[in-house]
């Protein structure tokens, strides 16, 4: 559930009838249950209670919900009766929707619109690519002495944790083929937490890489720790190398069928002049930025096969961003798409860019077009959505 914007109290006079619109908070809610991908909308608000003249509102009869995908023109407008919430279902990934309220009274006197909250749809990913396995499910085990962590907000119930050098905590995914798998970790804080986990990953024919982990920080959300081709098997084994400190095990996400290039990966390079940038929330350590006109930031993926793919681009706030970044999409066989996008708004989230059919290689890159302002290059997600049954 995420909450996207707010529509304030307006009081109304119209045809000598005290109107009142109302109060809107737009939350998202986001699911896939079939091969149409789709998200539900809810808006809801609170009732007014008083009149413009300060009187108390013994009139109100109901509220109409208006819908539409050009800002301040509503295609579609809902009488909803009486409540103060309502949810709007299969709407379109890709589509760009914009809402607004009216309030009415018995006798049919309605308001003027409510301020304008909007959500683009994106792109859902369903439940074969993306997939969580908790410190209590039957994927997880361990060696070594765990006991109960009094860290909050663990992931599900509770977590684990272990002062006891050589305990392991294992996650074992024994369900992929040969696919490109985002791991992500969610640990608690507590202030006995280890700044230099071990965390070693694992498929079929063994180790593929040992990161280390700062669980001092960044506790209680998911951290991406990497982007590996698993044969089969995924296992990721929590380390506690200290007993002078304490190792937390929670929760471990494997996002599948996508791929994740972060500006610093190798991927990823460069033309003309950048620098680190100071917007926080970058995707993982830290996004670099340009106000060189012409400087080019790209992110190769040669992993395709004619796969339809969802591509998705995160970046980082600062007041100096651009309005209108463009971000070139190419294939082996060359230019596929421009789009531009405004980096003053939706950052530090993933912003659906479009989807596209690529033959072998994905290159996206992000021009610099302005002196002015500022570029951010922070990260890019592939979403080969055509490798998994429910697409097609």
């Amino acid at each position: 559930m995420e909450k996207i914007g707010t529509i304030q109290n307006r009081l109304i006079n119209f045809s000598c009838i005290v109107l009142y619109t109302v109060f809107i908070t737009l939350l998202l809610f986001l699911f896939h249950t079939s091969s149409v991908i789709a998200s539900d909308v809810t808006l809801s608000w609170n009732q007014p209670v008083s009149n413009a003249d300060g009187s108390v509102l013994t009139d109100l009869a109901g509220y109409k919900v208006n819908i539409g995908t050009n800002s301040g023109t509503y295609s579609q407008s809902i009488d909803i009766g009486d409540v103060t919430s309502y949810q709007l279902s299969n709407l379109i990934e890709g589509t760009t929707y914009y809402f607004a309220v009216t309030s009415y009274d018995h006798l049919g006197n309605e308001s003027s619109y409510s301020n304008e909250v909007s959500k683009t749809i994106n792109v859902v990913v369903n439940s074969f690519d993306d997939f969580i396995i908790d410190n209590n499910d039957k994927e997880a085990y361990y060696s070594g002495d765990w006991y109960l962590s009094d860290g909050i907000t663990a992931f599900n119930e509770d977590s684990v944790q272990s002062s006891s050098e050589g305990s392991t905590y294992t996650f074992d995914a024994p369900y992929f083929y040969n696919d490109i798998v985002n791991v992500f970790l969610w640990w608690t804080y507590e202030s006995s937490r280890c700044t230099d986990v071990p965390i070693e990953i694992y498929d079929d024919e063994g180790l593929l890489d040992i990161k280390y982990v700062n669980q001092s920080v960044k506790d209680s959300r998911w951290n991406y720790i990497g982007t590996y081709n698993f044969k089969q098997l995924a296992s990721i084994q929590i380390y506690s190398g200290y007993d002078s400190c304490s190792t937390n095990a929670d929760a471990v996400r494997f996002v599948s069928s996508g791929f994740i290039i972060d500006n610093n990966d190798k991927e990823a390079y460069y033309s003309g002049d950048w620098y680190l940038s100071d917007g926080i929330t970058a995707f993982n350590e830290d996004s670099v930025q340009s106000s060189s006109e012409g400087s080019t930031y790209t992110f190769d993926a040669p992993y395709f096969n004619n796969d339809v793919v969802d591509v998705y681009l995160w970046w980082t706030y600062e007041s100096s961003r651009c309005t209108d970044v463009p971000i070139e999409i190419y294939d082996d066989e060359g230019l596929l798409d421009i789009k531009y996008v405004n980096q003053s708004v939706k950052d530090s989230r993933w912003n659906y860019i479009g989807r596209y059919d690529f033959k072998q290689l994905a290159r996206i890159q992000i021009y610099s077009g302005y002196d002015s302002c500022s570029t951010n290059a922070d990260a890019v997600k592939f979403h080969a959505l055509s490798r998994h049954p429910l697409y097609n």
